[in-house]
């Protein structure tokens, strides 16, 4: 009997192991400076655009470890059939992670900067996945060899968190000066935390543009307090966003609407009639 309960806890332990990540630190490091590079780069203008919002990518063992549950050979037909914003995936014969990531970041060709998304999805998916720039945190793993039907391959997937939903997938602009939230500050143009007990705290934001908005920088948060404007840099015009050709949906909307005590309601207001709640045109736009 203690021989079995021994034998069921060693295959009970084998289980567990077969959904994890087998990627080894090294491996998990060079995805991770990989995908950083390529936001960088992109980020930087060296693709035609510039990016004012790319954070920068951390570790997550827990996407890892939900991305090992996934790599799985059963899994491969569905998961190449899937179209998920947080998720990328690849087969290889070389199992080598370097020529996935950078097969998913071919899927540039079929990207319109302009309108922020793909022409083509295809490969393009993936691209869109990488570059999402409110992305934080990326966990990836591999499978055992599949035969595939002609060879044996590997299933790489990659699993990543943050507002991949968000379209466009970024904000044009000077790097990092989009930079929102926690990762406000900058490290060669992708947006980090950074706490002020630092030796060097990079902020990029103006909090202004002539003509269009103007605020107020807290340097300890790298954050703007608009006067004019609105945006995370105060460089965007007071204006609601189209909705429909022929009516306003704000017209009807007064100063009571905007305190409405439902918070809900409060974000949505702001969301589509900020120049009713939440932000001033410049005088010198008007």
């Amino acid at each position: 009997m203690e021989l079995q309960l021994k034998a069921s806890s060693f295959l009970l332990t084998v289980s567990i192991l077969s959904i994890a990540s087998a990627l080894r630190p090294t491996v998990e490091l060079q995805i991770l400076d990989q995908h950083n590079r390529l936001r960088r780069e992109y980020a930087s203008g060296r693709h035609g655009v510039s990016v004012a919002n790319m954070k920068k990518l951390k570790w997550s063992s827990t996407l890892a470890n939900r991305a090992g549950r996934l790599a799985r050979c059963r899994n491969v037909n569905r998961l190449l059939q899937l179209d998920r914003a947080n998720l990328n995936v690849a087969l290889s014969t070389t199992a080598n992670t370097s020529e996935m990531v950078n097969y998913w970041f071919s899927g540039i060709a079929d990207f319109s900067p302009e309108f922020g998304a793909c022409v083509q999805k295809g490969i393009c998916r993936f691209f869109s996945t990488m570059m999402s720039g409110a992305n934080y945190r990326i966990g990836c793993a591999e499978s055992s060899p599949c035969w595939t039907g002609t060879s044996n391959q590997k299933l790489f997937v990659c699993l990543y968190s943050g507002r991949s939903l968000e379209h466009p997938i970024f904000r044009t602009g000077s790097p990092c000066s989009k930079c929102t939230g926690e990762a406000s500050f900058c490290e060669a143009g992708l947006c980090v935390p950074c706490s002020m007990s630092e030796e060097l705290c990079d902020c990029r934001k103006t909090c202004g543009l002539v003509g269009v908005g103007s605020g107020y920088l807290d340097e300890r948060t790298c954050t703007c307090a608009c006067a004019y404007g609105m945006g995370p840099n105060c460089d965007e015009p007071c204006e609601n966003p189209d909705q429909y050709v022929d009516w306003d949906v704000c017209a009807d909307v007064t100063p009571a609407d905007c305190r409405d005590p439902d918070e809900d309601v409060r974000k949505l207001y702001a969301e589509f009639c900020p120049a009713k709640c939440t932000c001033r045109k410049h005088p010198g736009s008007l």
